[in-house]
């Protein structure tokens, strides 16, 4: 489904296909639409903490891992 994301402490790394790579720091927002393939992982030296809101189709799976 969606997932709608707000970094609140630190900064991440957000990777998505077909997208470049970008730093996301606490304070700021992303919006990663259903079926889009992508990745986030620690872009600083500081622990992260993130709130996600998932918007999925009920009895649906919450995500699907791909292979890399």
């Amino acid at each position: 489904g969606d997932e709608y994301t707000v970094v609140v402490q630190g900064t991440i790394e957000l990777s998505a296909e077909g997208r470049e790579a970008r730093l996301v720091s606490a304070g700021e927002a992303y919006h990663i639409p259903r079926g889009l393939a992508h990745e986030t992982k620690n872009g600083g030296d500081t622990p992260a903490r993130l709130v996600h809101v998932f918007v999925v189709d009920k009895g649906k799976q919450l995500i699907q891992p791909v292979a890399k």
